[in-house]
């Protein structure tokens, strides 16, 4: 079973993230933040073997996270989010 973490700070993608990852039958949710603190805190204590991270938070930005838990040897897998567009 692989653990995930869910760090985002949209309640609308946070609740549709939930959902499909509640659907994965080897994935359980085992935290979510929605701000860089509460994630590095959280994910300090007790590293997720993944952690699903939006690059634009509302208080900063994902990379803040990652720098600080890469920093640290965390022995997590992250994989990040964006839903931000641009115009072309």
């Amino acid at each position: 079973m692989k653990k995930i973490y869910l760090v985002e700070d949209s309640p609308l993608q946070r609740d549709r993230l939930l959902t499909l990852i509640g659907g994965i039958s080897n994935a359980c949710i085992v935290g979510h933040a929605t701000t860089v603190n509460a994630a590095i805190a959280d994910i300090a204590v007790s590293p997720p073997d993944i952690v699903l991270l939006d690059l634009g938070l509302h208080d900063g930005s994902g990379f803040e996270v990652l720098r600080e838990l890469r920093g640290r040897g965390a022995p997590t897998q992250f994989q990040l989010l964006s839903n931000l567009s641009n115009e072309a």
